[in-house]
């Protein structure tokens, strides 16, 4: 029997390895895609959130209604008129109108 001489890769060793580049780069791409979702739903989370801010720091009249806010503490309340803006789940401004009565 005549000897065997090992110089190079196998032909099943070469395709494994390509299959394994493939399957690590297929992975890196989605890991891309996935950061630009999370980069996008980023943005438009904090894009809603500073229009509610906007919207709360104005006190737009258009944009709010009258409310009433009651406090109590030490025996006495109070209640003081006020224009709300937001409420229900989203970032809510109270503008006082007139002092307590």
């Amino acid at each position: 029997m005549g000897k065997r001489f090992s110089r190079g890769e196998t032909l099943v060793e070469t395709l494994t390895a390509i299959l394994l580049v493939t399957l690590a780069s297929l992975m890196m791409v989605r890991m891309c895609l996935s950061g630009i979702q999370l980069n996008q739903s980023a943005r438009e989370r904090e894009n809603a959130f500073r229009g509610e801010r906007n919207a709360a720091e104005l006190c737009d009249p258009l944009q709010s209604s009258p409310g009433e806010v009651s406090i109590r503490g030490g025996g006495r309340e109070e209640t003081y008129e006020v224009r709300v803006v937001g409420g229900e789940g989203r970032l809510t401004s109270y503008s006082l109108v007139k002092e307590g009565r």
